[in-house]
């Protein structure tokens, strides 16, 4: 196959060298350069920027690689002109690097990028590809036979990064294509934030640059192997199979992943500046600046989620609590009622054995008596609690093995996942472990927040938290390094204030909210003692 076009305008690896020693010359306070690896005989190089002024325990990091450059020549020209900007004296520029630590690799196959040859593409100088061949969850097949995946692995495991962002591309002079976010790779960087996805997509948008979506392809992904047969795959997207970089730090780290097909080069820019601004901003729902990648099992109204009042913290959390998360059992009061809620978790199988009954249907007074005596519990209160409808009971997402699932399928869930718990990991938690429960009332007041029948207090490191966000009030319940987290049950008390309608109604002449009554025993907890005067805050304010 030969080249029919000429190759896009780029800068030899020469260039590259000179231009990444020039950003450590000239602005060492903000750039560290250096070499992470050989492809070809030739430098494999890292481009680490950030104000070092500030500690990195109060960043968010974000690795960015062009992992087609080879030849997909655009992506790791769009790379380089984000690392000249960030470099500038931009206000935009300098805030970021105060905020974030920006890793990027723009060239991390140099032998295919010197060979400019459309026949090298997917390959080193030992005909293998370093995209996708090597790779699987547990890292690297063969180091020696691609020491540019290697290289770049390397790189994950050391940052542990909060997003992996992929810059792919074009390689002829003049050449276009259509413009992605995270749709590219045939679904193996889907992320799993649309919000950021769109508001990316809207960057360039905004200069004028047309980008595909994945709404486009009005198709379903593969949902189930069988998709993949030829009767039925024409109904499906075309989802590749296999693992890369984004995927590996993904697995390993709950990394953010994603990856852009860049078409123009100021297009590409202006998404992976868009990036990196929303790392520095408060996302939807979370209480803390930057990246949304802290919750460890969202769903319904209530999750586990990352602990940790600085971005450090939380990032060490995060890959604990990843790590576990399949050993865990979690679940909540059914049938939810507005007031109050109840969320447990279990880290440990042992005690998941000894007081979680079945997965659905335990009634939660049955529950509560088998921690009679558990030390750190104050079950009279957790008893009080229940009091207005002692009959509700636990929904659970139990973990259980193959085996016990096969066996005693009366008591499991299978989990959507088909994830099966470690039985041999360590289940201690060491850096933390924190619980966000999501309110769907947006003035509610909150009356009591406790933990194991023990009432907290407001704080970000060994208590709770608490805003407004939308529609939503949310409470974070904090349990630090060091404490009994092997079984927790948090409750909320809560007047929702709101009364919402139910039943069938005219919504021409809706009744007034104010003359309904609420069925059941909900509303204010009369078992515990309000605490007036304590307001939630609104959700710019942390």
């Amino acid at each position: 196959m030969e080249n029919i076009l000429p190759i896009r305008s780029r800068l030899s690896l020469r260039e590259i060298a000179a231009l990444l020693a020039e950003w450590q010359r000239s602005r060492p306070q903000y750039a560290d350069v250096r070499a992470i690896g050989r492809s070809g005989g030739h430098d494999i190089w890292l481009a680490e920027l950030t104000d070092r002024s500030i500690d990195a325990e109060h960043k968010d990091v974000v690795l960015i690689t062009a992992m087609h450059t080879g030849m997909e020549i655009s992506g790791g020209n769009a790379v380089l002109t984000l690392g000249k900007w960030l470099l500038s004296d931009d206000p935009k520029a300098r805030d970021i690097l105060r905020k974030l630590v920006v890793v990027l690799i723009p060239c991390p196959n140099p032998f295919s990028y010197e060979k400019a040859d459309i026949n090298y593409q997917f390959r080193n100088e030992k005909a293998g590809d370093p995209y996708q061949a090597p790779w699987s969850f547990e890292g690297v097949s063969d180091p020696e036979l691609y020491p540019e995946a290697e290289a770049v692995r390397q790189a994950i495991d050391r940052y542990e990064p909060d997003v992996l962002f992929d810059s792919h591309g074009v390689w002829s002079a003049g050449q276009i294509m259509v413009e992605t976010i995270s749709v590219s790779a045939f679904g193996l960087y889907k992320s799993f934030n649309r919000r950021i996805v769109d508001d990316i997509r809207a960057a360039a948008e905004a200069a004028g640059y047309p980008q595909d979506s994945e709404d486009d392809r009005q198709r379903l992904l593969p949902t189930d192997a069988v998709c993949r047969d030829a009767k039925w795959r024409h109904h499906f997207q075309n989802v590749k199979e296999g693992c890369n970089q984004g995927i590996y730090a993904y697995n390993k780290y709950h990394a953010m992943v994603m990856s852009i097909e860049v078409a123009f080069e100021e297009s590409g820019f202006l998404r992976m500046r868009r990036l990196l601004e929303i790392g520095t901003e408060r996302a939807p729902l979370e209480y803390y600046p930057g990246y949304p990648n802290r919750g460890m099992n969202g769903g319904l109204f209530h999750s586990v989620t990352a602990y940790g009042a600085t971005p450090g913290q939380r990032r060490r959390s995060r890959v604990e609590l990843w790590d576990k998360i399949g050993g865990f059992t979690t679940g909540l009061m059914h049938p939810e009622l507005p007031g109050r809620l109840m969320y447990v978790c279990s880290t440990s199988r042992e005690t998941d054995r000894a007081v979680f009954e079945r997965a659905f249907g335990q009634p939660i007074r049955d529950f509560i008596g088998r921690l009679d005596g558990r030390a750190g519990f104050d079950t009279q209160r957790l008893r009080a609690f229940m009091d207005p409808d002692p009959g509700l009971y636990l929904a659970l997402d139990l973990q259980r093995t193959k085996e016990e699932a096969l066996t005693d399928a009366s008591r499991v869930i299978p989990l959507p996942s088909g994830n099966e718990p470690d039985t041999n990991r360590d289940s201690a938690i060491r850096h933390g472990i924190a619980f966000k429960l999501r309110i769907p009332y947006p003035h509610a007041v909150l009356q009591d927040v406790s933990l194991n029948g023990n009432r907290l207090a407001e704080s970000e490191t060994d208590g709770y938290v608490a805003w407004k966000d939308g529609c939503w009030t949310i409470v974070q319940v904090n349990v630090p390094p060091g404490a009994d987290s092997e079984l927790s049950v948090v409750t909320v008390a809560y007047d929702p204030v709101d009364v919402r309608l139910e039943g069938v109604f005219d919504p021409a002449n809706p009744p007034n909210p104010e003359r309904l009554l609420l069925g059941g025993s909900v509303g204010p907890i009369r078992p515990l003692a309000k605490q007036d005067g304590a307001p939630v805050k609104e959700a710019d304010s942390p």
